[in-house]
């Protein structure tokens, strides 16, 4: 019984990193998106 906690345990664990990491993932995405738009305003602003 103890190991089918365990086991049940580890997937919640690993469901709750996989959330983790996907809510990471896409909030680096939004920054790097961010500054690739930073870096081609100040490039247009350059050429102006």
């Amino acid at each position: 019984m103890a190991a089918t906690l365990d086991l049940k345990s580890k997937e919640e664990k690993d469901a709750e990193l996989d959330k983790r990491i996907e809510a990471l993932r896409r909030k680096n995405e939004a920054l790097i998106r961010r500054y690739q738009e930073i870096e081609e305003d100040r490039k247009k602003a350059e050429l102006e």
